[in-house]
Formats: C-alpha cells, structure tokens, sequence
C-alpha cells in the first residue's frame, strides 16, 4: 500500500506541475499575441531573445519537477 500512495503522490504533482506550466505558457503566449496590437515595455522583452529563453527555462523546470517525482516514486516504493 505505501508503494501505492507514493505513485498517487507523484501522480497528482505531476498533474499540477503540467497544468501550471501550461497556464504560464498559454498566459504568456496571450500576452505575447496581444503585444501585436498594443506596446508597452514588456513587450519589448517578449518580442526580444529572452522569450525563447523563458520557455526553454520553463520546459527544463518542468522536465526537473517529473525527474525528481520519479525519484520520490523509486525511493519511496
């Protein structure tokens, strides 16, 4: 049974892990489409080298969080 709750612990944080990465990423998309039609000084950023950055360093984040989960996992089964 201790093995069980462990894969439902990991199981529910990688859910929310994925579901929070998506919101910032579909967040900062709609600001990025909403920068066509207004500018303002975060849309020099977006529009700059460093957006493609921001998304790598979040899908790295999110690639951390699921390794580390798998490791809760292992040990803790």
């Amino acid at each position: 049974m201790k093995g069980g709750a462990a894969l439902a612990i990991g199981t529910v944080t990688v859910l929310i892990a994925v579901g929070a990465l998506a919101f910032i990423l579909w967040t900062i998309t709609d600001y990025a489409e909403k920068c066509k039609t207004e500018q303002s000084d975060v849309c020099d950023t977006l529009n700059g080298p460093s957006f493609p950055l921001l998304i790598i360093v979040l899908i790295i984040a999110g690639l951390v969080l699921i390794a580390s989960t798998v490791v809760y996992i292992l040990v803790t089964a």
